[in-house]
C-alpha cells in the first residue's frame, strides 16, 4: 500500500488473532509509517473475515474505503485509478474489478502504466449483480457512509450478499475492465466441487434474504435459484473458465 501511486490517507490492519509472529511485524512497520498513517486493530479471537473488514469500515476516516485480504495485492495504481473516477462522478456509490491471477506476466503487468481513461467502466444493474458476483472483494470501492454492512454470521459469499444488497436498493456500482488485483490464492482449493457446492448454497441463502426482507419478488428467488444450480452443474462439468468467458464475452458486447 505504502507504493500505490496515490497513497491512501490511511491503513487500518485488522489483525483477526494471529497465533504467529504477524503483530510484531505490523508494530515494527507501524513504526516506520507513523500511528497517524498505519493504524493496528488487534482482535482477541478470530471472528472472521466479514468482522474483520466491518471493524476496518466502522474505524475509517475517509469518505471511500477499499479491503485487501493479507493473501492477495494490489496494481500499484489502483487507488489512484478508482479514487480519481470516482471523486469524478460523485454518485457511483461502489466500483470494482475481476481479479488478476499472476502468471508469467504477472511483472510485466505490474509495471504497466494504467489510465482510467482507457479502461472500459461499464454500469452494472441490479438484475446483473442479482445472476452473477462481477466483483472480487479485493477490488471494490466504495461509499464509507453507506448504511450496510459484511454479515459475520456467513462463511461463503456474504461479499456477494452486500453488493446485492447495495445493488436492489439502486446506488450506482460500475464495472472497470481492468484488473486491479491480484489472487494468490487459486480458484477451487480445498476441493473443487465441494467449494462450488458450499459457494452455491450461500448464494441461495443471499437471495432468500433478500426475499425475506421484500427486495425481491418470489419469481425473481425462482429464477436465481435455477440460474445457479444450472451454473453449478456448468462449473463441475466444465470449470470456472466457461463462466469466465461468458462474463468477458458479455463485458466486450457492452464496450462496444
Amino acid at each position: 500500500m505504502a507504493k500505490q501511486s496515490l497513497r491512501p490517507q490511511e491503513v487500518i490492519v485488522i489483525d483477526d488473532a494471529s497465533s504467529d509472529n504477524t503483530i510484531e511485524i505490523l508494530q515494527s512497520l507501524q513504526n516506520h509509517y507513523g500511528k497517524d498513517w498505519l493504524k493496528l486493530v488487534m482482535l482477541a479471537k478470530n471472528a472472521g473475515p466479514s468482522f474483520a473488514r466491518n471493524q476496518g469500515w466502522d474505524l475509517a476516516s475517509q469518505n471511500y474505503i477499499a479491503f485487501l485480504d493479507a493473501d492477495d495485492a494490489w496494481h500499484p495504481q489502483k487507488i489512484e485509478l478508482q479514487y480519481q473516477w470516482m471523486i469524478a462522478n460523485p454518485n457511483v456509490a461502489m466500483s470494482g474489478s475481476d481479479g488478476f491471477f499472476p502468471t508469467l506476466h504477472f511483472l510485466s503487468y505490474c509495471s504497466k502504466i494504467l489510465h482510467y481513461e482507457d479502461a472500459m467502466i461499464v454500469s452494472i444493474t441490479p438484475n446483473q449483480i442479482l445472476f452473477s458476483n462481477f466483483f472480487v472483494t479485493p477490488s471494490v470501492m466504495l461509499k464509507r457512509g453507506l448504511n450496510y454492512r459484511f454479515d459475520p454470521q456467513k462463511r461463503y459469499c456474504e461479499d456477494h450478499l452486500l453488493w446485492m444488497q447495495i445493488a436492489v436498493d439502486h446506488y450506482p456500482i460500475y464495472f472497470f475492465s481492468y484488473p486491479l488485483v491480484y489472487i494468490f490464492k487459486s480458484f477451487g482449493i480445498g476441493g473443487l466441487s465441494q467449494h462450488l457446492w458450499e459457494m452455491r448454497l450461500g448464494y441461495i441463502d443471499n437471495c432468500w434474504q433478500l426475499w425475506k426482507s421484500h427486495k425481491i419478488s418470489f419469481l425473481m428467488l425462482s429464477k436465481l435459484v435455477i440460474v445457479t444450480l444450472l451454473k453449478f452443474m456448468v462449473l463441475t462439468l466444465f470449470g470456472p473458465t466457461t463462466m469466465s468467458k461468458y462474463k468477458n464475452n458479455w463485458l466486450a458486447r457492452r464496450g462496444k
